[in-house]
């Protein structure tokens, strides 16, 4: 099957997670990023599920601890072309 490839802006929002006794107590403050990028679709839904993105995304921030991602928009996709392998 042939997926679609975009050329696009990916803004989304991060928080660190810390770890408290071994419960997950995330921060309060979500921080505002941008990542220009290749991407499989133009749906911010099906972006927040792709695991493999968003593993990509908390690899960008450069922190040691466990990190929440949610993608909030996709600006200006540009079509490139369609591939057999896309993962």
């Amino acid at each position: 099957m042939r997926k679609e490839i975009y050329h696009a802006v990916v803004y989304y929002r991060w928080r660190i997670i810390n770890l408290v006794k071994g419960v997950e107590k995330p921060s309060k403050v979500w921080k505002d990023a941008k990542y220009e990028t290749c991407i499989k679709t133009t749906s911010v839904e099906e972006l927040n599920k792709d695991k493999n993105f968003i593993s990509k995304l908390s690899n960008i921030n450069k922190s040691s601890k466990l990190v929440e991602i949610e993608i909030t928009g996709i600006v200006d996709p540009k079509f490139l072309c369609m591939s057999h392998d896309v993962y």
